[in-house]
């Protein structure tokens, strides 16, 4: 599908994963946990949960199987909450390249996809707000980039900088 509706919603995922990579970028391993209010997201968490929401968005469009562990719907899917525990998670590390894949693999099916699948209502009812399949990479983006804001909160209360000014 090449028009402009199918460029604006890619580029919107890809946007949207820039602002996050850049509220990320000097958040260290050892702030990776910080919650700014109690019981309030880290920046783990809300990485862990978009790439558990990308990975939803992927299955859903194309009808393959996930490719995260059962255990990751425990830690960042609907109705989990952030824990403290480091050992409860993988490594920062390890979670940037989660968030790279998985959102990769998204664009790619995105970018692969036919538009009559493109164009295709949303099965099962998860995403009531998206009337087709294309309507997937605009709910991506806006759910990242509401996350990406939970990342300004994050980074004040660590006393950095802001990104944008």
């Amino acid at each position: 599908m090449s028009s402009l509706l199918f460029e604006t919603a890619v580029s919107s995922l890809e946007f949207s994963r820039r602002m996050t990579l850049m509220f990320l970028d000097d958040i260290g391993e050892k702030d990776f946990l910080h919650q700014p209010v109690p019981k309030g997201n880290h920046a783990m968490w809300i990485c862990g949960h978009i790439v558990y929401v990308d990975d939803s968005i992927l299955t859903a469009a194309s009808g393959q199987e996930s490719s995260l562990s059962d255990s990751w719907q425990n830690l960042f899917g609907l109705g989990s909450e952030p824990q403290s525990e480091p050992d409860m998670y993988c490594s920062r590390e390890e979670m940037m390249e989660n968030l790279a894949s998985v959102r990769g693999d998204l664009i790619s099916w995105f970018k692969g996809a036919s538009e009559e699948k493109l164009l295709a209502p949303v099965e099962g009812g998860r995403f009531p707000l998206s009337t087709n399949v294309l309507g997937l990479a605009s709910f991506g983006a806006c759910h990242e980039a509401m996350h990406a804001g939970q990342l300004t909160v994050i980074r004040k209360s660590l006393g950095f900088s802001p990104k944008i000014t």
